[in-house]
């Protein structure tokens, strides 16, 4: 009830003891008690739930025991893989062990193999843009008996190796066998089985 300003005192004072009911204040307690209550269960939810996220992010103890193995595996094979580097690089350059096989037959029978010497280079005649790619240089020192065997060399050791270039180096003869020469004859170029 709203007071008026015809209404005696009396009457608003009358209403406002009616407003001091113990009942209201009890309503006002429960109400009061009731958000307490609700805030301190919101305010356990949100500890719970921080918890059960901070459990949820700790490793257990299998968890811990796998990563120090898994560091335990990573270490030893760093440790080889430090060896492996130089075998893959070795691997990664063109091969001449089948050449080193037959080299002797096929130079032919007047001729015989005194050295052979490989050594790997950057191809001379290479473009800028492309990626520089190592190639094989095999250098035969051979002896040579015959003037027929010298002219063929060259040509037979092309077919053999599968090189595209060969060049004949130095010749020298051979002190007390004049008819006998050392001929040093260069292999160069990408071969064909390692295109």
């Amino acid at each position: 009830m709203k007071t008026a300003d015809f209404l005696p005192l009396e009457n608003y004072q009358l209403h406002l003891e009616r407003r001091r009911t113990p009942k209201r204040i009890a309503i006002l307690s429960v109400f009061a008690l009731a958000c307490i209550i609700g805030s301190q269960a919101v305010a356990w939810e949100a500890t719970s739930t921080e918890q059960r996220a901070t459990e949820a992010e700790t490793p257990d103890s299998e968890s811990l025991a796998a990563n120090v193995e898994l560091n335990d595996l990573f270490t030893e094979m760093s440790e080889y893989a430090v060896s492996l580097d130089p075998l893959a690089q070795h691997l990664d350059r063109p091969t001449c062990g089948g050449l080193l096989h037959g080299l002797a037959g096929a130079c032919g029978t007047d001729v015989s193999v005194e050295r052979v010497r490989w050594s790997y280079e950057l191809p001379t005649n290479r473009s800028r843009n492309s990626t520089p790619q190592r190639e094989l240089v095999l250098v035969v020192t051979a002896l040579v008996e015959s003037d027929e065997a010298l002219l063929e060399l060259p040509e037979r050791l092309l077919e053999f190796s599968g090189y595209k270039k060969c060049r004949t180096g130095s010749t020298e003869v051979i002190k007390g066998r004049p008819e006998a020469l050392r001929v040093e004859i260069q292999l160069r170029g990408q071969r064909e089985d390692e295109k």
